[in-house]
């Protein structure tokens, strides 16, 4: 269900999408599900029991992950890492086109220019900065 109104907000490319979740928080902890406590306080060794004996889950190891959550998250993985490969493979293709501009992208994202700095001259009249921070901006690029 979850799934089928992410797939419906992508495909909308007109107007913004917001899908509402109405869930519980605490779910599953006897004491805490529905409660705002559930969100500021640490569960601690009994309610932690109690959750997992109300969840049907084993009580040992004391950090415990279910199978189910190990199967789903290899499904995103996996679709992590073709659209890495996806996006790697389009990349070399601009690489290719535009050697020079792929050269600044990999630049920016090195880490080597200062963007926090960048960003706050944006805030700034743009003309005016431009002129003021002109050797700066030079020295960073």
């Amino acid at each position: 269900m979850i799934s089928k109104a992410i797939d419906e907000a992508k495909a909308e490319v007109v107007k913004p999408t917001l899908i509402i979740v109405k869930n519980v928080i605490g779910f599953g902890c006897p004491s805490k599900q529905g409660k705002a406590s559930a969100h500021g306080e640490p569960l601690g060794t009994d309610n932690i029991r109690a959750m997992k004996e109300n969840l049907g889950w084993k009580l040992e190891p004391d950090f415990y992950v279910p199978d189910e959550v190990y199967r789903n998250m290899d499904e995103y993985i996996k679709e992590g890492q073709a659209k890495e490969e996806s996006w790697n493979d389009l990349f070399k293709e601009y690489k290719n086109a535009y050697p020079e501009l792929a050269s600044e992208y990999e630049e920016w994202m090195s880490g080597k220019v200062n963007c926090i700095h960048l960003i706050h001259l944006v805030h700034q009249d743009l003309q005016t900065s431009y002129l003021n921070n002109l050797d700066l901006l030079l020295k960073m690029l």
